[in-house]
Formats: C-alpha cells, sequence, structure tokens
C-alpha cells in the first residue's frame, strides 16, 4: 500500500496503515510516498552533517541533482551482489521471495510510472529481472518532484 508519511497513516498503534493490516489480517509492504521516501530516509542524514539547513520546501541537494542529471551514467548492467541466506534463513526468506516477485510481476504494467519503477526496483533487488531469474540491466529516471513533507 503507498500512502503519504503522515503520523496519521504510519503511527505504531493506530495509523491507518496498522488498521488496514488488522482488518485484512496480514502484514503489508509500507511503500511511502514517492515524494516524501527521501527525506524520510535522510531526515536524520542532514540533521547530523548539517546538509541542509534550510527550511523552504525545496531540498537544495535533491535540486542540484535534477540539474545535473545528465552528467551521470543514466544505466548499469553490473551485477548486484547478491545476498546468499544460511540454512536456517532460507525456507522463510526463500518463500518469501518468491511471494514478493509473483506479486510484483502481477503488476508490473502499472499505469503510474512512479508505481512501476518502484516494482522495477524491487525485482532488481530480488535478483529477479523479468525473464526467468536473470538480472536485467538498471535504469535510473530523472527525479520528479523533490520536496520536503508536509
Amino acid at each position: 500500500m503507498a500512502f503519504d508519511t503522515t503520523a496519521s497513516n504510519t503511527g505504531h498503534l493506530t495509523a491507518a496503515c496498522i488498521a488496514i493490516q488488522l482488518s485484512l489480517g496480514r502484514p503489508l509492504l509500507w511503500p511511502g510516498c514517492r515524494h516524501h521516501i527521501g527525506e524520510v530516509l535522510l531526515n536524520q542524514v542532514f540533521t547530523d552533517l548539517k546538509v541542509e539547513t534550510s527550511r523552504s520546501p525545496e531540498v537544495t541537494l535533491f535540486t542540484r541533482l535534477r540539474e545535473k542529471w545528465n552528467l551521470l551514467p543514466q544505466e548499469s548492467s553490473s551485477q548486484w551482489s547478491r545476498y546468499i541466506p544460511g540454512n536456517t534463513e532460507e525456507p522463510l526468506l526463500g518463500k518469501l521471495r518468491a511471494e514478493l516477485v509473483r506479486c510484483a510481476k502481477e503488476v508490473t504494467d502499472h499505469k503510474r510510472g512512479d508505481y512501476r519503477e518502484f516494482v522495477h526496483l524491487c525485482l532488481v533487488f530480488l535478483h529477479a529481472g523479468g525473464r526467468g531469474e536473470e538480472q536485467t540491466a538498471v535504469t535510473f529516471q530523472r527525479p520528479g518532484a523533490l520536496h520536503k513533507a508536509r
């Protein structure tokens, strides 16, 4: 389920995401809104390193990245290192991986490009490229809206 990263959605006790999981009776993958996920992941890093002190809605670091995007390589066909689970982890992780890959491949034709890109990156991370189990080349998309969450 994709959502806006507000406390009413993501709180650990009574938030909307918890309520939906409880009503369905199973855990769900929580990919936060693509516009906010960068801030959620990098907020502490920015704070500790004093990288971004501005209170404006724009994230200067991301704005510069977008401006210089054409200077960066857009594709990578190099192999990613793969985690090899131990004997005790393999049965559970193998089952979970197979379920995630099946689900992701069912929705790869999603109309919204941002969700399609997210699913593609999940398949890359799970080493489930598309044809069999081979890994496909990764194409990095130009960043879209890059602003601080509300």
